[in-house]
């Protein structure tokens, strides 16, 4: 429909440019011709949509944050500034320990890294592939339930997890961090500083938000002992 829309202004104004150049009127098949050539040309447009996606980019600690659970959306963010700058070395996280043990380890009573809790959902599966897969969902993570699936030997693929007060997430062991939820102590201490316009509201959870997604980062990265680019 929006096609047509556009196709039927078009040649409106193509036929009217062409009449006032030539003092003459159009013929049918003129306008034919006019209205397949604007066809050819809108529809390469027709099927392209356009989109948005945020990324935080530290220089400092030499990370980029990608709102997205899609690692191709990542990689496109990441080439758009490589594409920018020339040269951006960024490559997608990657644990020299395998993940999934780690996360299974967690929830088996091991020690988590400091600021690190449980939370309340985990997927398990079996070793092999294609085996079964149990989710859970405001469940008791250190539960003998929960136990039971670790002893017939399902480890964990995702796990949800707080960090401090601040921030709840999901992390799976293809190392995306979903469902990050600030929590009432990241939200407190937005709400404990007096602003007088929305241009510093923006500010003040911006730098929340960065502050918060840099110390997860930083807790993941030492957890996880994942790999960084060179150069």
């Amino acid at each position: 429909h929006r096609l047509e829309q556009h196709r039927a202004r078009g040649l409106a104004q193509k036929v009217a440019e062409i009449e006032d150049k030539e003092g003459r009127k159009l013929g049918g098949k003129a306008r034919k011709r006019l209205k397949d050539d604007l066809l050819h040309e809108l529809l390469p447009r027709a099927f392209v949509k356009s989109s948005r996606t945020d990324a935080m980019l530290d220089l400092e600690h030499g990370f980029l944050a990608v709102d997205t659970s899609s690692r191709k959306s990542g990689e496109a963010v990441a080439s758009e500034i490589r594409r920018a700058l020339g040269s951006f070395p960024a490559i997608p996280p990657n644990a020299e320990v395998a993940p999934r043990s780690i996360l299974t380890g967690w929830i088996a009573g091991e020690p988590l890294p400091e600021g690190l809790s449980l939370g309340e959902e985990c997927e398990l599966k079996d070793a092999m592939d294609g085996g079964a897969v149990v989710k859970a969902q405001h469940q008791e993570l250190l539960s003998d339930e929960i136990a039971k699936h670790l002893e017939v030997g399902k480890q964990v693929t995702k796990l949800a997890l707080n960090l401090d007060d601040h921030v709840s997430f999901v992390l799976g062991e293809d190392l995306v961090v979903r469902k990050l939820k600030f929590l009432e102590g990241a939200v407190d201490q937005l709400e404990s500083t007096e602003r007088d316009d929305l241009r510093q509201e923006l500010d003040a959870r911006f730098a929340l938000l960065a502050g918060e997604v840099r110390r997860l980062f930083l807790v993941l990265e030492s957890a996880l002992k994942l790999s960084k680019a060179e150069g």
